[in-house]
């Protein structure tokens, strides 16, 4: 079930489980972070989806680069360390 209570349909079942398989290999393989899950991952896709609609070329290219940059593994405690940072900064 999505999170707004609808049904998947039959296509959408299937995706998210071809999704579901392709992101535990490469989380096994230390190749995309731990931390994301299908459900994440899909809207990731979705957002960037609909909004790659709306911009050049260029700048699709560099959204499409940000977003699998950030699903790239990193060193150990990296995504914690900078969480801890942007927390830090927000409320000082």
């Amino acid at each position: 079930m999505w999170e707004d209570g609808r049904e998947p349909s039959p296509v959408g079942r299937e995706l998210a489980a071809a999704l579901d398989a392709l992101l535990v290999r490469a989380q096994r393989a230390r190749a995309v972070r731990q931390d994301i899950d299908t459900r994440a991952l899909i809207a990731l896709m979705v957002g960037t989806a609909r909004a790659a609609e709306h911009v050049d070329p260029a700048t699709r290219c560099r959204l499409l680069d940000i977003v699998f940059d950030g699903l790239r593994a990193s060193p150990a405690g990296a995504y914690a360390r900078a969480e801890e940072t942007h927390s830090e900064e927000k409320y000082s």
